[in-house]
């Protein structure tokens, strides 16, 4: 059961020598779980969503804190200092980095799952979209994006 889903359909994190701009959609789930996509937009030449995953992840986490969904389940989401443990939260969470066709080096939409080493260090595997609902637990029309929203404009 999901608690809490939202679309950040500009999200803005470090890039390099400019802010960086991506869409990101979260879920966290009743379990604990948390569900990422994250998805490198149309027309932009900034950083790469692939270049800075784990700022992302990292701005994502602290998004999802500020709208009070880790406050629901402490014991869960913090250390014992009482920060935002980040290490569990990317062992709960499924991350899913898609570029659409024109976007990437592929000339079709392009789905990877991330994963995060306990350092945030990233892995892709480069999956379908069939796989990454899958694996995530959700249905493909998680992964819908509208138009308008994956259209970068200044």
């Amino acid at each position: 059961m999901t608690i809490f889903q939202k679309d950040f359909r500009r999200f803005h994190f470090p890039g390099f020598g400019q802010v960086g701009t991506c869409f990101l959609r979260a879920r966290v789930n009743q379990d604990g779980t948390s569900i990422f996509f994250c998805a490198q937009l149309r027309n932009y030449i900034g950083t790469s969503v692939t270049n800075a995953v784990e700022d992302i992840f990292v701005k994502a986490v602290r998004a999802l804190y500020d709208e009070g969904v880790y406050k629901l389940h402490r014991k869960r989401w913090y250390s014992l200092r009482r920060e935002l443990n980040y290490e569990h939260i990317a062992a709960h969470s499924r991350w899913v980095e898609y570029y659409p066709k024109g976007t990437g080096i592929s000339d079709k939409d392009s789905y990877a799952l991330v994963s995060f080493d306990s350092e945030l260090r990233p892995v892709w595997n480069y999956v379908s979209l069939e796989r990454a609902a899958r694996e995530c637990g959700v249905t493909e029309d998680f992964f819908a994006i509208s138009s308008e929203d994956i259209q970068y404009a200044q």
